[in-house]
């Protein structure tokens, strides 16, 4: 958002069954130094009913999209990236972190572009 100059969204991550204040996996901080990001000093944060009043909510997975299926306002990754779930590579080697961080580059690449044209909430 930032190197595309939009300004009007917050962007937070959340989960829907977290361990509170735990760190962000290894092979994730890898991955992402790999393909020339910084890594966030983030902490796993559970999704709450607050969170969810007056947000867009993009679900990783068509699973998670189903649990929050009361919501209005939950879309999905797979619905940018031709109906396929992301694969989850928690707990797997460091090639499976850096073929996820692949994918959702792309995608978040299409959900940016969705939202300069507007198509996105």
């Amino acid at each position: 958002l930032k190197e595309n100059n939009i300004k009007i969204y917050k962007v937070f991550s959340a989960g829907l069954n977290v361990v509170p204040n735990s760190k962000i996996e290894k092979n994730a901080i890898k991955a992402l130094k790999a393909l020339g990001f910084k890594p966030p000093k983030h902490k796993c944060v559970q999704l709450t009913s607050e969170m969810c009043k007056n947000s867009l909510i993009i679900a990783i997975s068509t699973a998670h999209k189903d649990f929050l299926s009361n919501l209005k306002n939950v879309i999905s990754l797979n619905d940018f990236y031709s109906g396929i779930d992301i694969p989850d590579p928690y707990g797997k080697n460091l090639d499976a972190y850096i073929k996820t961080a692949k994918i959702l580059e792309f995608i978040l690449s299409e959900i940016i572009e969705n939202i300069k044209v507007g198509n996105l909430w």
